[in-house]
């Protein structure tokens, strides 16, 4: 299941930390309804039940939890969704196995700035896991991608921004095999990041809220538009992507607007402000 996850569903993208390698990670709240989905029930405020999770092959039985914060403190925050386990468990011994010179110099970083400072992984270790909902009820995929896999720069920065953003996954045949196969994994996971924004909009377009082709067919068409072109910042955090229509797709390629993160709006050169009315993610 690790190998083809092309039946899976994107729920999270993370670099590695020590929290991760020993205790668990949280869910973007803009995917709780899509983890809701594959468990087939709804965790409520301080519920939590058993999960199945597959790494590399191998499943471990983790805990989901709905954090039971103070609702009364904090009336307007999201729900907390995590994965648990403990650093003495099965699964997080195999994750440190996993990432091990990295989770060697975290510990020694920690040690070193105390618990106070955020440590930032040097480049060559910023390893990344990617937590898949499978079609399994229950059972969800975390992916292990070392940082060398990820690092196919070069050849996605030569691209057109637009053509990358609206490609179908297929072999690259002018690529040498490691590079494609690299190539068409970082593809893959920027398709689906997009696939899973997608359904959480009910592929709605953010800027005007239509439904493109819904007269003609049960699937809408929007597109997945990287704010910072993907081909230059090498960003496809679910932050840096907004839900378009083909149309208003092709409008902020053409005219290249400035995104003004405060205001939400797309600021055109003509002076023309447009504001996205529907946001699901890119406040949370």
């Amino acid at each position: 299941m690790n190998a083809d996850t092309s039946s899976n569903v994107f729920l999270l993208k993370r670099s590695i930390d020590l929290s991760l390698l020993r205790q668990g990670f949280h869910i973007p709240p803009e995917f709780h309804a899509l983890v809701y989905a594959a468990l087939e029930r709804e965790l409520h405020h301080g519920e939590s039940c058993d999960i199945q999770l597959m790494v590399e092959g191998k499943v471990f039985q983790v805990r989901m939890n709905n954090i039971d914060f103070d609702r009364n403190k904090y009336p307007t925050h999201p729900d907390l969704l995590q994965v648990r386990y403990s650093e003495s468990s099965a699964i997080a011994k195999h994750l440190q196995a996993i990432f091990s010179k990295a989770y060697k110099w975290l510990r020694a970083e920690r040690e070193r700035v105390g618990q106070r400072r955020k440590i930032v992984l040097p480049k060559d270790l910023s390893d990344v896991v990617v937590l898949w909902a499978s079609p399994v009820p229950g059972t969800f995929v975390l992916e292990c991608l070392p940082a060398q896999e990820m690092a196919v720069e070069a050849e996605i920065k030569v691209q057109d921004e637009l053509a990358f953003e609206i490609f179908e996954p297929r072999e690259d045949k002018k690529a040498s095999i490691k590079t494609s196969l690299r190539m068409q994994h970082v593809r893959q996971l920027d398709r689906s990041i997009g696939e899973s924004l997608k359904r959480l909009y009910d592929y709605r377009c953010q800027m005007t809220g239509e439904r493109i082709g819904e007269p003609y067919g049960r699937e809408c068409i929007v597109e997945a538009h990287h704010i910072e072109y993907f081909t230059q910042s090498m960003n496809n955090d679910t932050q840096n992507i907004i839900i378009l229509s083909p149309t208003f797709h092709r409008i902020v390629h053409r005219y290249n607007p400035r995104f003004d993160r405060d205001g939400l709006c797309f600021e055109f050169a003509n002076g023309v402000r447009e504001a996205v009315r529907l946001d699901k993610h890119l406040r949370i």
